[in-house]
């Protein structure tokens, strides 16, 4: 029998709307940084993979964000 300390409550709207936000912020700006890595002669494979990876990342970032504010009230996330 659990008790009722232990139960968690589901996360609000508001809570995943701020979730969404950040993670767009997040995915916006590793894009955005991936642009500006300079280009190091004596780095460049590491150079082009760290871009590679910041590209990716924010991406992936930013529809994950976009997915979650638009299921943010679906009743099957909420339960």
């Amino acid at each position: 029998m659990p008790s009722e300390s232990l139960m968690e409550e589901p996360p609000s709207t508001k809570d995943k709307v701020w979730i969404s936000v950040g993670l767009a912020v997040l995915g916006i700006s590793l894009v955005a940084v991936s642009m500006f890595v300079s280009d190091d002669p004596a780095h460049i494979l590491l150079t082009r993979v760290i871009q590679i990876l910041m590209t990716i990342s924010g991406s992936i970032c930013v529809v994950l964000a976009v997915i979650l504010y638009f299921v943010r009230d679906s009743p099957d996330i909420n339960m």
